[in-house]
């Protein structure tokens, strides 16, 4: 179990301005406006994950998060398969809001879509999932029907920066999904047991295709057509040339970071 860290700015931190100062002519400020109204939403957040951590008990957590349609899910299956292959029923996995209390669990595997603190503090390891984001926005396009802009692109790598504080693995979607036999490998050691490595790849859930319920399924997570079988490239002829643009000129150094070719 981690350290909390409650989140407070240091002493030397920058603060944003939240509200303005007008001063008079007769040099007297004025109230300065504050708004609550994140800082409050955040808290009842945070509240709400401790609420959820008290089902967990004494037992291990284990956390699987990810940008969106970044293979999350498939990761959260490769997880699931090696901790159930070594705890047996004992590892009680599934999303967070649907995990009931077992006296009798040793780990739960919980998915989620954001890091947080409150829960990263309690989990023993915690996995997260990246992708080039503009494969991810004409993945989230061709799938959900979202919105072909940067507003996408900035609210990935916002999850990306502040999963990354408390992420124990870092996986890169074009790596990982591509080399399942070495996943398997990291996510063992990671979580420090041994496994099969051959019966966890069998079990592993197709990602797309009439063989995928079209509802999310209880155990895999997965849904009807999950993968949109989107490639490395196909942002180039997705995306229009003013957006590829926009997305080079705000996010290129998250590109060039994180080994993505930003022309």
């Amino acid at each position: 179990m981690r350290s909390f860290d409650p989140g407070f700015p240091r002493s030397d931190a920058p603060l944003r301005e939240t509200g303005k100062v007008n001063q008079s002519l007769s040099g007297v400020s004025s109230i300065v406006k504050l708004d609550f109204r994140r800082p409050l939403a955040r808290l009842g957040g945070h509240l709400g994950n401790l609420a959820r951590l008290r089902r967990f008990g004494f037992a291990s957590l284990i956390l699987t998060a990810g940008m969106h349609r970044s293979g999350s899910t498939l990761l959260y299956n490769v997880v699931r398969l090696c901790l159930q292959q070594h705890h047996g029923a004992r590892a009680i996995c599934g999303w967070i809001d649907s995990l009931e209390r077992d006296p009798e669990a040793a780990v739960y595997l919980a998915k989620i879509h954001r890091v947080r603190r409150s829960l990263a503090w309690r989990a023993r390891s915690v996995f997260f999932t990246y992708r080039d984001v503009r494969s991810a926005l004409v993945s989230a396009n061709r799938k959900f029907g979202t919105e072909l802009s940067t507003e996408f692109c900035r609210r990935q790598i916002l999850e990306f920066e502040r999963a990354r504080k408390y992420a124990d693995i870092l996986l890169r979607y074009e790596d990982f999904s591509r080399d399942l036999p070495g996943t398997v490998h990291r996510v063992a050691t990671t979580l420090g047991i041994s496994v099969n490595a051959d019966d966890v790849l069998t079990a592993i859930p197709p990602t797309g295709g009439p063989a995928v319920a079209t509802a999310a399924h209880d155990v895999t997570l997965m849904h009807g057509t999950h993968g949109t079988g989107t490639g490395a490239a196909d942002w180039r002829s997705h995306l229009s040339t003013d957006l590829q643009q926009q997305i080079r000129d705000e996010f290129g150094w998250w590109l060039e970071e994180n080994g993505y070719d930003s022309l």
